[in-house]
Parts: C-alpha cells; sequence; structure tokens
C-alpha cells in the first residue's frame, strides 16, 4: 500500500502535474443546510470562503471548549465502552 501512494505521488511530481491553486477567500459559497427536526426543510446560506473557514474553526473551538468542560468520561457503562 505505501509503495502504491509513494509511485502516485512520484508519477504526479515526474509529470510535472500543477500544484493546486490557492483558494480564493473571497469566492462565494452557497451551502444547503438542514433544519434541524426536519428531514426535509433546509436553508441555503451563501458565504465566502473565508467565513465559512472561520464558522468552521469556532465551531471547532466551541467543541474543545464543551468537551474541555466535561472532564474526564465517567465509568464504561455510563459511556457506552466495553
Amino acid at each position: 500500500m505505501l509503495i502504491a501512494v509513494a509511485l502516485l505521488i512520484g508519477a504526479d511530481v515526474a509529470a510535472g502535474a500543477p500544484k493546486p491553486a490557492v483558494l480564493d477567500p473571497n469566492k462565494i459559497i452557497c451551502k444547503n443546510i438542514n433544519r434541524t427536526g426536519s428531514r426535509l426543510a433546509s436553508d441555503r446560506i451563501c458565504m465566502t470562503r473565508g467565513e465559512w473557514d472561520q464558522a468552521e474553526r469556532a465551531a471547532q473551538k466551541e467543541v474543545q471548549q464543551l468537551q474541555a468542560k466535561m472532564g474526564p468520561c465517567p465509568p464504561r457503562e455510563v459511556c457506552g465502552g466495553d
């Protein structure tokens, strides 16, 4: 498996494959976000790539803060472990 990956990487370099373009942070991207509690309803939200990235970082930070507040996991029978 590792050899196959190395060959694929080598093929891209040898073929002079162009580097991926720098993503424009000002490009508008629209996403359909499903509404909580509904399988059918959704909202179309449009923001720049930079704003989507910032929202993602904020969400990750919030999850990390919540996990830090929760502390260590209680006994296995409560967490669902084996």
